[in-house]
């Protein structure tokens, strides 16, 4: 249950993000955070 709780924290914080401020640069951001989890793991 802690993995949902979360994640659905990560989904509220990231549409709180982008209903706030312009999402460019945060989208940028998180594909390059994607790409680093992707090549780490």
């Amino acid at each position: 249950s802690h993995h949902i709780a979360a994640g659905t924290l990560g989904i509220l914080a990231g549409l709180f993000h982008l209903s706030v401020r312009p999402p460019q640069r945060l989208y940028k951001a998180l594909r390059m955070g994607n790409i680093e989890t992707v090549l780490s793991s």
